[in-house]
């Protein structure tokens, strides 16, 4: 029972309690600590308990968000009695994304009682759609304790000192022994290699690496080439596709074993991989549904949109929402030992934009650019249309003509400043015939 009322946040653990009269980071290890003990034991727990939590926890959800205005008229179009409610209720809602909720105004898509504890972010636009979300203390508090335990199966069991080699710091990642070492790209890698190499050799005991798919590539090739052995006792690489091409080379150089995640920028830590390479849902915050383009359950196995249903945003809720990514949930149990669910990925692929003179720029560092500009774009395409000449079709938000300029310097700054840009106003982009955004073309 106690670890139920954890996982429900019920009684001691009650987000109230200790996001708003106890918000001190002191304080904030006493839930983080029930939490890690839960989910420690949670992912060993027979199916029924699991299904069980799972169906608690959408029922919750939905009664808490029948006071966003947005989710009320949802329901009310439905059919459904966010109050008596059922599991079989769930494939009424339909299928919601980015579109349904961008440009809306802030009070219909929020809770209003928890806005004033919240805080907003921003997705990173690599789905063609930068996203600005909102989310609150309680849902940071989860996802710290979902990173630990990613964190920890990456370290074998132990827990290290991670050290995250992003472009910006993310809410939620690692409580404690966490170092962020800055990177605006990919071409970062070898003007700061000293500089890694000094953060990483005070960590003598060993520590985790955490960054996206491309960079730590580029690190593997930079420690192979100065035969530069480093005390890294486990990687996560994430972001985009990590291809066996990729992991072999990262595995060699670095010495230690490579991990992926599953992460969504709005939604938190949704999958995790295990020894095996098993890619696990956190089934105890997350219902994970695959659909087809017709919008009904796919068989397992089968391939299709990942649809995921947020169990710990209140102040904005995410149900059903379509990731932008495709996937499958294989139900075979995995031979770990853990019963959650795991599930392939389809999605995410590393797009290297290729220049002159061997220039070369991960799509991703554009993507962060539109990332920036957010309230400029409201969706991009990329079209590569020769060596140094790319048309950027957009459907423009509301300071397009203020930002253009700077957002065209911007994109300069991170391939070559030779390069020629058009801007194409367009009023729609469709996506690939599966549902997934098409947000980068090379028609050369």
């Amino acid at each position: 029972m106690f670890a139920e009322h954890v996982l429900l946040k019920k009684g001691l653990r009650n987000d109230s309690l200790w996001t708003i009269h106890f918000s001190y980071r002191l304080f904030r290890r006493i839930p983080f600590f029930f939490d890690m003990h839960v989910l420690l034991k949670s992912q060993y727990w027979p199916r029924a308990r699991i299904e069980t939590i799972t169906r608690k926890r959408i029922a919750a959800l939905i009664r808490d968000s029948n006071m966003v205005p947005f989710w009320r008229d949802v329901f009310s179009r439905s059919g459904v009695d966010p109050y008596v409610f059922a599991a079989d209720d769930l494939s009424k809602l339909p299928i919601t994304s980015k579109k349904n909720l961008l440009d809306r105004d802030v009070g219909y898509i929020t809770n209003e009682r928890y806005i004033n504890g919240s805080f907003w972010d921003r997705t990173s636009g690599s789905t063609g759609m930068p996203f600005r979300f909102y989310q609150d203390r309680g849902y940071v508090l989860r996802m710290y304790a979902l990173c630990e335990r990613m964190l920890r199966t990456a370290g074998g069991g132990r827990r290290f000192p991670v050290i995250s080699m992003r472009a910006r710091e993310r809410q939620g990642f690692a409580f404690t022994s966490y170092a962020f070492f800055f990177i605006g790209g990919y071409n970062f890698i070898r003007h700061r290699f000293k500089d890694f190499v000094a953060l990483a050799s005070s960590h003598k005991k060993g520590f985790i690496l955490y960054g996206f798919v491309s960079p730590l590539l580029e690190l593997a090739r930079v420690m192979r080439e100065k035969n530069i052995f480093l005390p890294i006792r486990g990687v996560i690489a994430t972001g985009e596709e990590l291809l066996p091409e990729a992991r072999g080379v990262m595995a060699e150089a670095f010495g230690a074993n490579i991990y992926t995640c599953y992460p969504a920028q709005e939604l938190g830590w949704l999958a995790f991989e295990c020894e095996h390479h098993k890619l696990h849902i956190n089934e105890e915050s997350y219902l994970v549904e695959i659909i087809d383009i017709q919008g009904h359950s796919t068989p397992a196995g089968d391939e299709g949109r990942v649809v995921v249903t947020a169990f710990e945003q209140r102040v904005m809720p995410f149900i059903r929402y379509f990731t932008g990514d495709l996937g499958t949930i294989d139900t075979t149990p995995c031979t770990c030992g853990r019963t959650l669910r795991t599930m392939r990925l389809k999605g995410r692929e590393a797009h290297m934009i290729e220049l002159t003179r061997g220039r070369k720029v991960p799509l991703l560092e554009l993507a962060s650019v539109f990332d920036r500009f957010f309230q400029s774009i409201r969706q991009y395409q990329i079209v590569h249309t020769a060596p140094l000449a790319f048309t950027v079709k957009v459907i423009p938000g509301k300071l397009y003509d203020e930002q253009k300029a700077a957002m065209e310097r911007a994109l300069m700054e991170k391939m070559l400043p030779t390069v020629r840009i058009t801007w194409e106003i367009v009023d729609d982009i469709p996506p690939a015939a599966s549902g997934k955004a098409v947000y980068f073309v090379r028609t050369f």
